[in-house]
C-alpha cells in the first residue's frame, strides 16, 4: 500500500505557488519536453501555468506570464478548473476548463504537441455545447467504458458526478 507523507519547504517542488483562491492544479507535459508542467485554475476564473524547468525526477516550477502562458487567455470569470486531454485525436494536449456557471470550455491545441496554442471552440466546434452541471464544472477524463475513447466525467458543486460517454 502506498503511503504518502507531506512535504514542505525545499522539499516540496509547488512551494511557494499561490494563485490566490480555489487552487485546482492538474500536470502534464505540454511542452512535450518529457516533464510534467503544473497547469492551475485559480478562483479568479484564470488559468496559471508552471513550466517544469528542472527534470522528470526533480521538477523545478517556474511561473509563465503574457505570450509564455499559453492559457494566457483563458477566462472563465470564477473558479477555473482546467484539464488537458488529446479530444481530437491529433497527438496533442487540449484544454477543457470547467467554471463557476457549471459550463465547460473547449480550446482546441491548433499549435503542436511542444508549442501549444489554445483557441475556443464555440457552438458546435464545442463537444460541450449546452452542457451545464448547473454551477462549479470540474471536469475530468478517462475510458469508462473501454471502448478506446475518453469519456467525460464532470463534478459539480452539488456532489454529483455526471457521466458524458463519447460516442
Amino acid at each position: 500500500m502506498a503511503t504518502f507523507n507531506q512535504q514542505t519547504g525545499s522539499n516540496n517542488p509547488l512551494n511557494g505557488i499561490n494563485v490566490g483562491t480555489y487552487s485546482t492544479p492538474t500536470f502534464a507535459d505540454i511542452d512535450g519536453d518529457g516533464d510534467l508542467d503544473a497547469i492551475v485554475g485559480g478562483g479568479y476564473g484564470t488559468v496559471f501555468y508552471y513550466k517544469n524547468t528542472g527534470s522528470a525526477t526533480n521538477p523545478v516550477y517556474t511561473e509563465q506570464t503574457g505570450s509564455n502562458n499559453p492559457f494566457d487567455d483563458i477566462f472563465v470569470v470564477i473558479v477555473s478548473t482546467p484539464t488537458l486531454a488529446d479530444l481530437d485525436g491529433d497527438g496533442d494536449l487540449d484544454a477543457i476548463v470547467g467554471g463557476g456557471y457549471g459550463t465547460l470550455l473547449y480550446y482546441q491545441n491548433t499549435g503542436s504537441a511542444t508549442n501549444p496554442v489554445y483557441t475556443l471552440q464555440t457552438d458546435t466546434a464545442n463537444p460541450f455545447n449546452g452542457i451545464s452541471v448547473g454551477n462549479f464544472s470540474a471536469p475530468t477524463f478517462a475510458d469508462l467504458d473501454g471502448d478506446g475513447d475518453l469519456d467525460a466525467i464532470v463534478g459539480a458543486y452539488d456532489g454529483t458526478l455526471r457521466y458524458y460517454k463519447n460516442t
